[in-house]
C-alpha cells in the first residue's frame, strides 16, 4: 500500500476492525436470510414480518446487530485509517470522502435500530390485537422498513459510493490492489441507489447478493494484508 507513516498499533486495530467486521457482515447476511426465508422482500409483507416465530425475530435482531457490527462501524475505521493515510497526499478530497463515510455509517445504524426498536412492539399488537389494530400494524411496519430500507439505507448509495470511489482511486494511484475492487465497490453502490430511486428495486434487492459479499471480501484481504504487514 506505498510506504505507511502510521504506527504498527494503528494498523493492527484497523486490522482487527475489517477482520472482525467481516466476520460480523457474514452473520448479519446469513442471519437475515434466515429470518427471512431466503427471500430478499419477505421484510417488506407485514403478514410475514408481523408473524414471525420468536425464532425468526431473534435471527432478524441479530442480523441488524451484525450489520451494525459489520458493514457499518468497521467500515467507519477503516475509513479513519485510510484517511490518515492518504490526506497528506491526496489533500483535502480525502477528508471530504471521510466525512462521507461518516454520514454513511450515521445512516445504516438509524435504519437498523428503528427497525430492531418498532418491530417486537407492532409485532406484540398484530398478534393480540383486532382488525382495526392488526391493519394499523401493519401500515406502520410497511412505513418503518420503507424508511429504513428504501430511504436511510438507499441514501447509502450516494455516501459510502463516493468514499469508496474516491478513497478507492487514491489507493490505486498508491499502488495498492485493494483501490480498483474498492472503486468497483463504490460504484456497485450508487448503481443501487440510482435503481431503487428510479423503481426498480427488485433488480436493485439481487444486485445487493453481489455488492455485499464483495464488499465483505474486501474487507477480510484488506484486514489480512494489513495484519501480515505488522508481522513484517
Amino acid at each position: 500500500m506505498g510506504s505507511l507513516d502510521l504506527t504498527a498499533s494503528d494498523r493492527k486495530f484497523a486490522s482487527i476492525a475489517a477482520l472482525c467486521g467481516a466476520a460480523m457482515a457474514v452473520t448479519c447476511l446469513l442471519t437475515y436470510l434466515a429470518a427471512s426465508g431466503g427471500d430478499l422482500g419477505a421484510m417488506f409483507r407485514p403478514d410475514f414480518a408481523l408473524a414471525m416465530t420468536p425464532t425468526g425475530q431473534t435471527l432478524f435482531h441479530i442480523s441488524q446487530v451484525a450489520d451494525v457490527l459489520g458493514f457499518y462501524l468497521p467500515v467507519l475505521v477503516i475509513g479513519i485509517y485510510l484517511q490518515a493515510h492518504l490526506r497528506e497526499r491526496y489533500g483535502v478530497i480525502i477528508d471530504v470522502a471521510a466525512s462521507f463515510i461518516v454520514i454513511s455509517t450515521l445512516l445504516g445504524i438509524a435504519g437498523s435500530a428503528i427497525q430492531i426498536a418498532t418491530l417486537p412492539q407492532l409485532t406484540a399488537a398484530y398478534a393480540g390485537g383486532d382488525t382495526a389494530v392488526r391493519s394499523a400494524s401493519e401500515i406502520a411496519w410497511l412505513t418503518v422498513v420503507h424508511a429504513a430500507q428504501k430511504g436511510l439505507w438507499v441514501m447509502e448509495g450516494p455516501t459510502l459510493g463516493f468514499w469508496a470511489m474516491v478513497t478507492g482511486a487514491a489507493m490505486r494511484r498508491d499502488g495498492s490492489w485493494f483501490g480498483a475492487p474498492l472503486v468497483a465497490i463504490g460504484v456497485a453502490y450508487l448503481a443501487y441507489a440510482a435503481l431503487v430511486l428510479c423503481g426498480f428495486g427488485d433488480i436493485a434487492q439481487l444486485g445487493q447478493l453481489v455488492i455485499l459479499p464483495a464488499q465483505v471480501v474486501w474487507m477480510a484481504l484488506f484486514g489480512l494484508s494489513l495484519r501480515q504487514s505488522t508481522t513484517h
